[in-house]
C-alpha cells in the first residue's frame, strides 16, 4: 500500500511556520525564541527554544502522576525489564507479540509477520518502547538508553511524516488518529519528561519533538472520529498537548475542546448501566483510563474536573465488579480480555479512594466491603450475571441478551458462560488478533460461542444494524429476576442467520438458576431453547457448548465433564464433539488471550443437533467434580408453549413450571 506517511523527511512544518505560527511568546523565557524570530534567524531561534523549554517544563509535577506501564504486546514472553530494554537498543522491537531484528536501521513501515498483520506497523508506531527505555533510564541512569531513544527518535520523525489534512485513517500506517492519540497521551509525555535534559536529546531533536506534537494536534483536531473507544484517545491525547505544551498557540483552544467533547460524549457512549457501547471488556476499560489518564494531568496541573464525571468514571468502573468472575478476573466478551479486575482498579484506584467495594478486592478482602448484592442484571448493556457467592468458589455464569455493541462486536448473542469456581466450565472462544485468518474469523462468529445455530449458518446482525445514538438510552428487552433462592434471565434472538440474515427463525433462550434446589440436589442451571420457524418449517438447529481441553463423555442424553453434567430433554438425537477442526469450517477452538497472533489451542465443543419446526429444548447443567450429577434424567415436552420440566434424581422428581420463575 502507498503510504501518504512517507512523502519526504520530516517534520513536515518548516522553521519559519513553527516559529511564526505554531508558538506563543508570552512567557519570558520565550521572550529570545522571540527576538531571533524577528530577526529572521532562524537558526538562533531553535537554540533559544532549546534553552526555554527546560525552564519550562515542570518535572516534578508531571511526575507526581503515577507511572503506567505500557500497554501493547512490547516485550516477549517472560522476558524482564531491562531484557527487554537491551533488546530494544538492539533495535530489535516486538509489536503485537512478534520480533523484528532491524539492525543498524529501523524501517517504522515494516511488517514481519506470516500474514501481513496490519496491527504490526501500527501498534509499533505507538512508541510503548521508547516510554520503557525512559522508565528503565530513571531507574538504572544508563546513558545507552538516552542514545538509543534519541537515536531511533531522529529516525523516526523523518520517515513518518504527517499526511495531508482529512487523510483517512486507514490509509496512513503511522499517523491514524488513534496512534497520534496513544503518542499524545500515554507514551511521549513520559518520554520528554524523562530525556528532555539528557545531552543525547539535542537541541535540534527537541524542536523536531514540538514539531511534531504540533502536527499531531492538527491531526487530531481536525480529523478525529465521532465515538468509541478511538475517540478517548484521541481527546485525551489532544487534552495533553494543551495541558503539557502551553508553549503551542492552539494548546488552549486544543484543551477546551477535548474536554468539551469528552464530557458531551459520555451519555453517548455509555448506557445507563455503565457499560461502554462496545461492550467489550478490553475497550470498556480503555475509554475509562484514556478520561482517568487526562483527568490525573489536570489534577497535577490544578485544573478543575467537569462536574460528575468522577462520579460517571466511578459507575463505569463498577461494571467490571458486576462481572467479575471467582477467580477475579472479566469475561472475554467481544474483542475482550481475561484480566484480572484488580489490575484495572489498581490503575483507577487514586481517583476512588472512598470505594469500599474496590478496596475490598484490591485487598483482596482484608479490608473495605464486599458488594452487597449477589447475582445483578445490567438491563441496557443487556447482561445477566449469576453467581451463589463472592468466593473463589462460588459458581458463576454469565447470559449474553444484549445488543450487538457499535465495534469489536461477535455475533453472540444468547450466549452463556458458566464457571466452577476458578474453573470455566462452559467457555467461548475468546478474542484474537485483528487479522484476516481462519481462527479470527472463527472467534467473532456464533459457532465459538454457547448458543446456537440454523441450518448450520451464524447468526448475522451485522448485516442490517446500523448503530443510532439514541439506541444508548434503549433497554435491552432482556427479561430477569434475580431472587435469594433462583435466578432467571431471558432474551430473544431476532436479527436473522447465514449471509441473508435470513429471519426465518426467532431463538429464545431463558436461563434458570436454582441457587437453593430441594434436599440431595446441589445448584444447578436449566436452560430453555424456544425455535420458533415461520409456518413451522423444518430446520436444522445446533446447540453449541465449548467444555475447554478437557474431553466429555457421552452418553444417552447425558455429557459428563470434568466439573460439569449436561443432560437434556427429547429423544437422543445428534451429538458430537469438535476438537480442533479446521474444516470444512473451523470449530473446537479457544483462544489464549487478547492480542497476540497465534495464541489459540484445541478444545472439545459439543455440537447438539435437533431437526424441527417450532421446538422446545430444555438443558440441565449441573456442576460437580469429575462428573458427580445426582440427575438421571431431564424430561419436557417440545412444544414451545409447555412450561412443565420434570427432572428425575435418586428416585425422586422435582418438577418445575415456568410459570413459577418468570419464565
Amino acid at each position: 500500500m502507498e503510504n501518504p506517511d512517507s512523502q519526504c523527511a520530516g517534520p513536515l512544518l518548516t522553521d519559519r511556520e513553527f516559529f511564526q505560527e505554531a508558538l506563543l511568546y508570552d512567557k519570558p523565557e520565550m521572550r529570545p525564541v522571540q527576538r531571533a524570530v524577528e530577526r529572521g534567524d532562524y537558526p538562533e531561534a531553535r537554540k533559544a527554544f532549546a534553552g526555554a523549554i527546560p525552564k519550562l517544563l515542570k518535572p516534578d509535577v508531571f511526575f507526581s502522576i503515577p507511572y503506567e506501564i505500557p500497554e501493547d504486546i512490547f516485550k516477549l514472553p517472560g522476558e524482564g525489564d531491562k531484557e527487554a530494554a537491551d533488546r530494544i537498543c538492539r533495535n530489535e522491537l516486538v509489536s503485537c507479540g512478534i520480533p523484528c531484528a532491524f539492525g543498524n536501521t529501523i524501517d517504522w513501515f515494516a511488517n514481519p509477520t506470516f500474514n501481513g498483520y496490519n496491527e504490526w506497523p501500527l501498534q509499533l508506531n505507538r512508541h510503548e518502547d521508547w516510554k520503557h527505555l525512559a522508565h528503565i533510564y530513571r531507574e538504572t541512569g544508563d546513558e545507552k538508553y538516552a542514545r538509543c531513544f534519541a537515536s531511533q527518535f531522529a529516525g523516526w520523525v523523518k520517515q513518518v511524516t504527517a499526511p495531508p489534512a482529512g487523510t483517512r485513517n486507514n490509509l496512513t500506517l503511522g499517523w491514524r488518529t488513534i496512534e497520534c492519540g496513544l503518542r499524545m497521551g500515554h507514551t511521549w509525555p513520559y518520554v520528554l519528561h524523562v530525556f528532555y535534559r539528557n545531552p543525547a536529546f539535542t537541541g535540534d531533536l527537541l524542536v523536531d519533538w514540538y514539531k511534531s506534537v504540533y502536527e499531531q494536534g492538527l491531526r487530531l483536531f481536525r480529523d478525529h472520529s465521532g465515538h468509541g473507544n478511538w475517540f478517548s484517545m484521541e481527546m485525551n491525547g489532544l487534552g495533553q498537548i494543551g495541558i503539557l505544551y502551553p508553549e503551542l498557540a492552539p494548546a488552549k483552544e486544543w484543551y477546551d475542546y477535548a474536554l468539551k467533547k469528552l464530557n458531551e460524549e459520555w451519555d453517548l457512549l455509555f448506557y445507563p448501566d455503565g457499560f461502554h457501547f462496545q461492550l467489550t471488556t478490553e475497550y470498556h476499560f480503555d475509554v475509562i483510563n484514556n478520561y482517568h489518564r487526562l483527568i490525573q494531568v489536570m489534577r497535577a496541573y490544578g485544573l478543575p474536573l467537569p462536574e460528575g464525571m468522577i462520579e460517571k468514571l466511578e459507575r463505569a468502573a463498577e461494571v467490571y465488579v458486576k462481572l467479575m468472575k471467582p477467580d477475579g478476573r472479566t469475561p472475554d466478551l467481544n474483542d475482550g480480555a481475561r484480566q484480572y479486575v484488580s489490575v484495572y482498579l489498581k490503575m483507577l484506584g487514586d481517583i476512588f479512594p472512598d470505594n469500599r467495594v474496590f478496596r475490598w478486592i484490591l485487598s483482596g478482602g482484608k479490608e473495605g466491603n464486599k458488594p452487597a448484592y449477589l447475582s445483578i442484571a445490567l438491563p441496557w448493556s443487556g447482561f445477566e450475571v449469576m453467581r451463589t457467592g463472592w468466593d473463589k468458589d462460588a459458581l458463576w455464569a454469565l447470559f449474553d441478551a444484549g445488543p450487538l455493541g457499535c465495534g469489536h462486536e461477535h455475533e453472540d448473542m444468547l450466549n452463556l458462560i458458566v464457571c466452577t469456581g476458578e474453573t470455566t466450565a462452559l467457555d467461548e472462544g475468546g478474542s484474537y488478533a485483528y487479522d484476516n485468518s481462519e481462527i479470527r474469523g472463527y472467534v467473532i462468529s456464533t459457532r465459538a460461542h454457547n448458543t446456537a445455530r440454523v441450518d448450520g449458518q451464524d447468526q448475522n446482525r451485522r448485516k442490517n444494524y446500523r448503530w443510532q445514538d439514541d439506541d444508548i438510552q434503549r433497554q435491552s428487552g432482556m427479561k430477569y429476576r434475580n431472587e435469594e433462592a433462583f435466578d432467571f434471565a431471558e432474551g430473544e434472538y431476532r436479527g436473522g442467520y447465514g449471509p441473508e440474515a435470513d429471519t426465518s427463525v426467532t431463538h429464545r433462550r431463558g436461563v434458570l438458576f436454582l441457587k437453593e434446589p430441594p434436599a440431595g440436589l446441589g445448584p444447578f442451571f436449566v436452560v430453555i431453547d424456544r425455535f420458533f420457524s415461520a409456518g413451522d418449517k423444518t430446520h436444522h438447529y445446533d446447540i453449541l457448548w465449548h467444555f475447554g481441553e478437557t474431553p466429555p463423555e457421552l452418553g444417552p442424553g447425558r455429557v459428563s465433564a470434568q466439573t460439569i453434567t449436561l443432560l437434556h430433554s427429547g429423544k437422543p438425537d445428534a451429538m458430537a464433539v469438535i476438537y480442533g477442526q479446521e474444516h470444512p469450517e473451523w470449530q473446537g477452538w479457544l483462544t489464549g488471550g487478547f492480542g497476540r497472533q497465534g495464541n489459540y489451542y484445541p478444545a472439545h465443543t459439543l455440537v447438539h443437533s435437533l431437526d424441527g419446526g417450532n421446538l422446545r429444548v430444555v438443558t440441565l447443567l449441573y456442576p460437580g467434580k469429575g462428573g458427580a450429577c445426582p440427575v438421571t434424567a431431564v424430561e419436557a415436552e417440545s412444544r414451545p408453549e409447555d412450561r412443565n420440566i420434570l427432572i428425575r434424581y435418586e428416585g425422586r422428581e422435582l418438577i418445575l413450571n415456568e410459570y413459577d420463575y418468570g419464565c
